[in-house]
């Protein structure tokens, strides 16, 4: 029967395997087809992705350089070089010299050349002299080189020289890309070079030279062919197709070497294309070079917004034998996939025959062995359902059969078991009740009452601590052992028992030699006869002493628990929580059958992360126990901190049964310690780091920083015009200015800087791994940000910034010097103008220390007697009469000697000192004009200069507050002002020009015209005089303008009915210009040069000035 099988078998794999080869055969010759052409279509869409990736990086590159010439175009040494070079050689703003600025010019250029090593020229021409190079750094080699003046070169005839004069300051000339030249000579090697440069305008908007970089692209042109697939080849042309980059490196360039290769000779399809006229951009075809059939990809690159029609030529070309020999190995692979598909489905043809075929012979096999009389036989599963069927059949066949003969053999068997069985178990069962008696200490007893004979087990006599072979139970015996306290009771039960119950059932205590007190559990039952009198009695005595005192601690445990202050939960070893305690609801909010059921996680804040409670999961399972701070949720959703123990509770054999968490909320405790650690590191008002935090942050950055060999820079921000907005608008606008400034400084730098705020006005930054040249961008954003517009309670105020800057490691190494640096420099951009930054150079200091001296001396200065007071006479022009004096501050150090009020009074206005010495000043004046009081007339005034610092709104309470103590009536005294002074607010200012006239008080205007005074707020100020600047009397009356402009401020004054006092007047036609326009005083060298008090007692005595007289 087996041949049949084996011939359907047979014939069904023929079949499947002639059905298979030809199907595999029409795949394959199908999918060659198809994939010759998806070869050819995928080669042309990378050619045209790849032109498009360098089209961008090349474009990138030309930006990059753009942005590299702004940056250095802006900074200090670039305007410092114009300034000096204009002045003569030394620069008029802040003294450095033209050498110097050149100096730190080449340190720019050099770091930007070793930071972009295919730099291969950074220059700095002038437009003067030929075109002469001011500054040059050039890339020779490894090396980095500073080109000394007499080697500078002029390059007037240079045609990227000549175009680069005609741009405006914010476009930029590209040069072509040709070999580089020195000195007209093509340089050796050859360098590829681009060359763009920036056109530089002085501050008059004249061209003064151009910045330009000199790029080597051959490093560019290599890297990009090396970003190309292999067999892809790169051609780059110029507008007229001559090659600046080839595969063979001896066509490229061949224009400037005298033999010229252009690509419409290589490739004639896309001679047109360079043609003016043809407008195509981007253009793919397939071309036959050398025999060679290659597809090309061709696309312009238009890089000069200036002249838009200048591109540069980029073509991507393929060998169509490298597309084909792609497709081929490709289709080898696909070809032996779809053969091995192929052997996988005629192995699983050969399995499935084999499958049907296996278990018909091994049921055949079985049917032989049944009949036989072999029973115990396995038929495996066949696994099809017709073949199991059969299989079925077979196995229930053998078993009746079997079992049959087996069932009276094994019911024998089975009884002689049984008997033997159960008389093992009754011997075990009674050593067993005598075994359990001792071991759960429960002792039995029988009472005879007819005979009054009691027995007692032996564990009874344990338990009583009785020896059975000394003493014999009896029940006085039994009542010595019993607790005094409690043997009434127990008399009591047992006489109850025996008249009235069935049985009884009580507690005692025995009291046992040495004060051992046990705790013991009775039962007992009543034996009456048919009278119902009893006759006997027995029972049990069960020692319950460890029952009772666990029963005890477990009381005590669960009071413990009910009234902790702490909050306690116990979970299963699956974190299932199976009970908390009422502190645990009141701290989480959650009720107790809230919890019950759930895992700790429904208090999870996701404030910790794994690590941390894999480190809690370490901790117990190494040592037992965890604790530490935990952040949870509260069911409200509030966040909480915690001091949480976990604790893992064992078994008496070790084994982990339960954990308990005990929580104490230690939220108000944190709280409280982040306010206090908050006040100490952080600024209250504007909440950025203060001080203190600041010292310790860039300690760690310098550490930090030594170790990985990184830069540090700090700068030193000290706030321009804010003591004026202080003191006029009041100290809570001052605050409201103090924390707009700090989000404008954290706008201004990265989340990892730091600011701080280091008292009044200053401000600190930290930044970490930073150049110069990001530096210095960064200070010019600061400055501007801070520039722009405050509104501060409907009022619109202007400030800004004096920022110094120190670097870390060249201007100190630790955070003392770096600090005191910074803030040097930031002293020099106060005396260069404010509002500006300086970077930090040694020769700061000298001017520093000196500074500091006079600070230091000026202090002690009023004490020490060392200030005093010079007065300059006013005189009438009509008639030469003294009608007032104005006072001028004098120091004689006794060192220094005479030092000029230049350098003295910026110190004193900086420092503070000034409204002290302003104070002493005004009181002094007070005092010489009441000590005068007999000598001059009643017009005579005395004039007192109030700086900027003293004018706001405690000025008018200073001016009465001397008034008072001199006893000077107001009338007699001039108080001189800047119109600066009042512009910077004229709103307030015209509150406190009114207070002081209700006082009495004239009130002039000093040094009018070189400020911005609107003429509208003029007229608002309540002024009594006009003081003439002495900038326009100097040159009087040659000086057609400052005759005009003179001519017109009189004009002015009198119109709004002011007096108008000329200062500076020196000669005698100055004095008669000024008498023919109406002016009405004059002050100045030529009545008198200010004078100490004896001298000008003299001239007060005169009345007159005799030279006014004579004149």
């Amino acid at each position: 029967m087996s041949v049949p099988v084996f011939n359907l078998g047979r014939r069904f794999g023929l079949i499947i395997l002639f059905l298979i080869l030809s199907a595999t055969t029409l795949i394959a010759v199908l999918y060659e087809r198809h994939q010759s052409l998806h070869e050819m279509q995928r080669a042309a869409l990378d050619l045209e992705n790849d032109a498009e990736l360098l089209a961008g990086e090349l474009q990138s590159q030309i930006e990059h350089l753009k942005r590299d010439l702004e940056l250095i175009s802006q900074m200090p040494p670039v305007t410092g070089i114009i300034r000096s070079r204009q002045a003569g050689g030394v620069d008029p703003l802040d003294g450095s010299t033209e050498a110097s600025w050149r100096s730190r010019l080449e340190q720019i250029f050099t770091a930007v050349i070793k930071k972009y090593p295919e730099y291969q020229q950074v220059r700095f021409i002038g437009a003067a002299d030929q075109g002469r190079e001011i500054v040059r750094v050039d890339h020779n080699g490894n090396e980095v080189v500073v080109i000394p003046e007499q080697m500078l070169q002029s390059k007037a005839d240079r045609d990227y020289f000549q175009l680069t004069l005609e741009r405006p300051p914010d476009q930029f000339c590209i040069s072509n890309i040709n070999l580089n030249r020195d000195f007209g000579q093509i340089t050796t090697p050859h360098i590829p070079t681009l060359r763009i440069s920036k056109p530089i305008y002085d501050a008059n908007g004249e061209i003064f030279g151009m910045l330009v970089i000199n790029r080597n692209v051959d490093p560019l042109f290599a890297r990009l062919q090396g970003q190309l697939p292999s067999g892809v080849d790169l051609y780059i042309t110029d507008e007229q197709g001559d090659y600046l980059y080839h595969p063979d490196p001896e066509k490229s360039f061949g224009f400037d070497l005298g033999k010229r290769y252009r690509l419409q000779d290589e490739f004639p399809s896309l001679s047109d294309l360079y043609e003016e006229n043809v407008a195509v951009n981007q253009l793919q075809f397939d071309v036959t070079t050398s025999g060679s059939r290659q597809k090309v990809q061709f696309g312009r690159l238009f890089f000069d917004p200036v002249h838009p029609t200048r591109f540069l030529g980029l073509v991507l070309t393929v060998p169509h034998a490298q597309i084909l020999a792609l497709r081929d190995n490709r289709y080898m692979h696909s070809l032996f996939l779809i053969v091995g598909l192929g052997m996988m489905v005629l192995l699983a043809t050969y399995l499935f025959l084999q499958r049907i075929t296996r278990p018909l012979d091994g049921l055949t096999n079985s049917a032989y062995q049944i009949a036989n009389g072999d029973y115990n036989i396995d038929i495996r599963n066949t696994g099809s359902r017709e073949t199991e069927i059969l299989a079925e059949a077979l196995r229930h066949a053998a078993n009746d059969v079997g079992q049959r003969e087996q069932a009276l053999a094994l019911l024998n068997s089975e009884l002689e078991q049984r008997v033997d069985t159960r008389t093992e178990e009754l011997h075990k069962r009674e050593k067993s009740l005598a075994n359990a008696q001792r071991i759960a200490s429960l002792g039995s007893w029988d009472w005879d009452l007819e005979q009054n004979h009691i027995v007692w087990s032996d564990e009874i006599y344990r338990i009583f601590g009785f020896n059975p072979r000394v003493i014999e139970g009896t029940l006085s015996i039994f009542f010595e052992r019993v607790h005094p306290d409690d043997r009434a009771m127990v008399d009591e039960t047992i006489k109850n028992a025996i008249r009235q119950q069935d049985g009884f059932e009580m507690e005692y205590r025995l009291l046992l030699p040495g004060d051992n007190q046990r705790v013991i559990h009775a039962e007992g039952e009543i034996i009456r006869d048919s009278a119902g009198k009893a006759i006997a009695l027995h029972g049990t005595v069960l020692d319950i002493t460890n029952r009772k005192q666990a029963e005890n601690h477990s009381r005590l445990l669960a009071s413990v628990f009910e009234h902790s202050l702490e909050g306690i939960l116990i979970t299963d070893l699956e974190l299932k929580i199976i009970d908390v305690n009422p502190a645990f609801s009141r701290i989480t909010g959650y009720a107790a059958e809230e919890a019950i059921g759930k895992t700790p996680k429904i208090l999870s804040s996701g404030w910790h992360d794994d690590e941390h409670y894999q480190e809690i999961w370490r901790s117990l399972k190494e040592c037992g126990r965890w604790q530490g701070e935990m952040n949870d949720r509260r069911k409200s959703g509030e966040i909480y901190t915690e001091w949480l123990t976990i604790s893992c509770i064992y078994d008496d054999k070790g084994q982990p049964v339960n954990y308990v968490g005990v929580m104490n909320d230690i939220t108000e405790k944190k709280t409280a310690e982040q306010r206090i650690l908050r006040l100490a590191y952080y600024d209250s008002l504007t909440e950025l780091a203060n001080r203190r935090l600041f010292e310790d942050r860039l300690e760690q950055t310098l550490r930090l920083s030594r170790r990985k060999a990184k830069t540090v820079s700090v700068f030193y921000i000290d706030l321009d015009r804010f003591k004026p907005i202080n003191d006029s608008l009041g100290h809570k606008a001052g605050d409201m200015l103090l924390k707009q400034v700090a989000l404008r400084l954290l706008d201004c730098v990265r989340e990892s800087d730091t600011v701080a705020r280091l008292g009044g006005d200053e401000f600190a930054i930290i930044l970490e791994d930073i150049d110069q040249l990001e530096v210095s961008h960064l200070a010019q954003t600061i400055n501007k940000r801070l520039e722009q517009s405050y509104s501060l309670e409907g009022s619109e105020v202007f400030i800004g910034a004096s920022i110094g800057i120190s670097m870390f490691p060249n201007d100190g190494a630790d955070s003392t010097s770096l600090v005191k640096h910074a803030d040097i420099a930031m002293y020099r951009a106060k005396e260069l103008g404010r509002n500006t930054y300086q970077f930090y150079l040694p020769e700061m200091n000298a001017g520093v220390e000196e500074r500091l001296f006079l600070e230091n001396a000026l202090r002690y200065a009023i004490d020490r007697g060392e200030l005093s007071l010079h007065y300059q006479p006013q005189v009438r022009l009509s008639d030469g009469k003294y009608m007032g004096a104005e006072a001028l501050l004098r120091w004689q150090h006794p060192e220094l000697g005479n030092v000029s009020p230049i350098c003295f009074i910026p110190i004193a206005e900086d420092s503070g000192l000034i409204n002290d010495i302003g104070r002493w000043v005004l009181e002094q004046a007070c005092q010489q004009r009441q000590a005068w009081h007999h000598l001059v007339d009643d017009d005579f005034r005395i004039a007192v200069n109030l700086s900027a610092r003293q004018f706001n709104t405690n000025v008018v309470s200073m001016v009465e507050d001397v008034l008072q103590r001199t006893g000077l009536e107001a009338r007699y005294l001039d108080l001189e002002i800047t119109e600066s002074m009042v512009m910077q607010d004229a709103d307030s200012a015209v509150h406190v020009l009114v207070a002081l006239n209700e006082l009495g008080v004239r009130v002039s205007i000093d040094d009018f015209g070189t400020g911005y005074s609107s003429l509208s707020y003029l007229k608002r100020f309540p002024l009594q005089k006009l003081k003439v600047d002495r900038y326009f009397i100097t040159e009087l009356p040659q000086n057609e303008e400052d005759a005009a402009i003179t001519k017109a401020v009189i004009a002015m004054a009198k119109t709004l009915g002011l007096d108008v006092i000329a200062e500076g007047a020196e000669t005698l036609e100055q004095i008669r210009f000024l008498n023919e326009q109406g002016c009405n005083q004059v002050q100045g060298y030529y009545c008198s040069r200010p004078l100490p008090v004896a001298e000008v007692d003299i001239l007060l005595g005169q009345k007159y000035c005799a030279k006014m007289l004579n004149s």
